[in-house]
């Protein structure tokens, strides 16, 4: 019986083809197996595999001062491994049974990343220069991952998307943060190419969408919608250095979007469904205001000259409202008049501070057109009076009647530097006032 054995552990190791007999290597490997083993150089620890029983095992022979590693895979699997440089730290892949792993083989110094996939997936990962971190995609099963290849010293980005999307990647240029698109299934994934140094930005849409994105210049803040389904995104191409501001509208309305110059802070409006907007394209240095009016008004906003101070007009529906472009250094004033007034405003000579009648539904409003250096003063009546305003030279103080309705109002135009004194009559009465000489 025991030469029997002894008869057929000799036919047995007949077949297990290589296996060393080395005092220093003992691990016994059943038969049938493929044993692999390293003949290192001098110097080196070898390391042999004792695989299961039918795999293909792979493993490092390194370059002497390297720590090799190796694979003892499940039966089936297809491993694959490193190779790496003296001094590097190899990472070796351990699949599951059916996968086609991929890994890296950087150059001396990187630190290498490996994908362990689920089973049937293209996983396809980064082969960086010195001195990168790679970053590597796990995607789900059934997708198609594209990845970045940067240049040494970026911060790569890649798409792990769902089953079933287009992703699109990037090779940035060196120092660049690029950003792209984790979109769900069924977008049109799109990304930047941004030149080094930008600070892009991009769309995430809903499915269906159809993104729009951004390759500024140098220096420029982009800023893009993110629309509902089935808008019409718009975007900014601004010159370098803007500080661009657009739309995101809600579904169905037609956006507007600013183009200014380098340096201007546009401010722009975000209606509701229906509305006409209007939009600001200042010059260079200026504040604009706009306004976000209710559906179904006529905005009218300001444009003005550099270093003015713009008002505007937040009417209710229906109005038509009227507003200042003053010139540069004055203090405008518009009205804000009920539905169905018609309103009136001043257009002063830079230095006034104009005064206006914000007058009730009917009356017919007066301004004052004053010369610069003059503070007006003028009458708010109740409706259906007249009212009578002062023109004063510059430099007087003026006083006025405020009176009650029906009543002939008088008013004092003095000379520079008197003190009038007024009446305030009652109802029906003919007011008397004094135009007293100068300087009693």
């Amino acid at each position: 019986m025991s030469s029997t054995v002894q008869e057929g552990e000799r036919r047995d190791s007949q077949r297990c083809i290589g296996f060393p007999e080395s005092p220093s290597l003992k691990a016994y490997v059943g038969c049938r197996t493929n044993p692999v083993l390293i003949e290192p150089e001098r110097g080196t620890n070898p390391v042999l595999i004792e695989p299961e029983r039918g795999t293909n095992p792979v493993l490092i022979e390194p370059e002497r001062g390297t720590n090799p590693v190796l694979l003892e895979p499940e039966r089936g699997t297809n491993p694959v491994l490193m190779k790496p440089e003296r001094g590097t730290n190899p990472v070796l892949i351990e699949p599951e049974r059916g996968t086609n792993p991929v890994l890296i083989e950087p150059e001396r110094g990187t630190n290498p990343v490996l994908i362990e996939p689920e089973r049937g997936t293209n996983p396809v990962l980064i082969e960086p220069e010195r001195g990168t971190n790679p970053v590597l995609l796990e995607p789900e099963r059934g997708t198609n991952p594209v990845l970045i290849e940067p240049e040494r010293g970026t911060n790569p980005v890649l798409i792990e998307p769902e089953r079933g999307t287009n992703p699109v990647l990037r090779k940035p240029e060196r120092g660049t943060n690029p950003v792209l698109i984790e979109p769900e299934r069924g977008t049109n994934a799109v990304l930047i190419e941004p030149e080094r140094g930008t600070n892009p930005v991009l769309i995430e849409p809903e499915r269906g969408t159809n993104p729009v994105l951004r390759n500024p210049e140098r220096g420029t803040n982009p800023v893009l919608i993110e629309p509902e389904r089935g808008t019409n995104p718009v975007l900014i191409e601004p010159e370098r250095g803007t500080n661009p501001v657009l739309r995101k509208p809600e579904r169905g309305t037609n956006p507007v979007l600013i183009e200014p110059e380098r340096g201007t802070n546009p401010v722009l409006i975000e209606p509701e469904r229906g509305t006409n907007a209007v939009l600001i394209e200042p010059e260079r240095g200026t504040n604009p205001v706009l306004i976000e009016p209710e559906r179904g008004t006529n905005p009218v906003l300001i444009e003005p000259e550099r270093g003015t101070n713009p008002v505007l007009i937040e009417p209710e529906r229906g109005t038509n409202p009227v507003l200042i472009e003053p010139e540069r250094g004055t203090n405008p004033v518009l009205i804000e008049p009920e539905r169905g007034t018609n309103p009136v405003l001043i257009e002063p000579e830079r230095g006034t501070n104009p005064v206006l009648i914000e007058p009730e539904r009917g009356t017919n409003p007066v301004l004052i057109e004053p010369e610069r250096g003059t503070n007006p003063v003028l009458i708010e009546p109740e409706r259906g009076t007249n009212p009578v305003l002062i023109e004063p030279e510059r430099g007087t103080n003026p006083v006025l009647i405020e009176p009650e309705r029906g009543t002939n109002p008088v008013l004092i135009e003095p000379e520079r530097g008197t003190n009038p004194v007024l009446i305030e009559p009652e109802r029906g009465t003919n007011p008397v006032l004094i135009e007293p000489e100068r300087g009693r």
